[in-house]
């Protein structure tokens, strides 16, 4: 018992001797930091180009294969059906004059604006008449695509479907990118009307 406690009080001994000899360092106060006002948030304008043309799609150059008039569209969800209309905006799949590629176009004649570019792997499907349902044709492509108004292009996945009723030809298309997804729907344009 006795030697317990001797190694007691020498180990409690020599721990408060170490423990003395530790030092801990003094820190001195930083200088203060000057505060600078951030710069001012500048907005964002799109860049505008020149046009190539003033009507791409009706030069004597293409061929319209066909044309979708928008009668309702949406922009990730918000109405723009309005702006559309009053623009009367189109959907044209035509060719171009020496090329065998066929081409998508949204349209808008009166501001002069149009996305435009080569469908690449259409798919094609359709379903006949029923008792219960008319007669649909669906195009499945990716569309590789560059706009006139700014600088972007890109490949957006397109799905058109047509339904032909009795009073007419019907259509939905859908257009997704990487951050837009556009909905449009409305009347094919009849061939025998031009």
């Amino acid at each position: 018992m006795k030697i317990k406690l001797i190694l007691s009080l020498l180990l409690i001994f020599c721990t408060s001797i170490t423990m003395a000899q530790i030092e801990f360092p003094v820190y001195k106060p930083l200088p203060p930091i000057q505060r600078v006002p951030p710069p001012p948030i500048q907005t964002w304008e799109p860049q505008r180009r020149e046009r190539i043309s003033e009507q791409p799609v009706q030069q004597s150059e293409t061929n319209v294969i066909a044309k979708f008039i928008i009668q309702k569209a949406t922009v990730n969800g918000k109405d723009y059906s309005e702006h559309y209309v009053n623009n009367e905006a189109c959907l044209v799949i035509y060719t171009e004059k020496d090329s065998k590629e066929i081409f998508f176009a949204n349209y808008l004649p009166l501001i002069k604006s149009i996305s435009t570019g080569m469908m690449i792997n259409p798919e094609l499907s359709s379903k006949a008449a029923t008792s219960t349902s008319y007669k649909t044709q669906t195009s499945k492509f990716k569309w590789s695509f560059s706009n006139s108004y700014d600088s972007v292009k890109g490949i957006a996945d397109v799905h058109l479907l047509k339904i032909y009723t009795n009073e007419g030809t019907s259509f939905s298309c859908t257009i997704s990118s990487k951050d837009t997804f556009l909905k449009f729907t409305g009347q094919m344009e009849n061939p025998n009307d031009n």
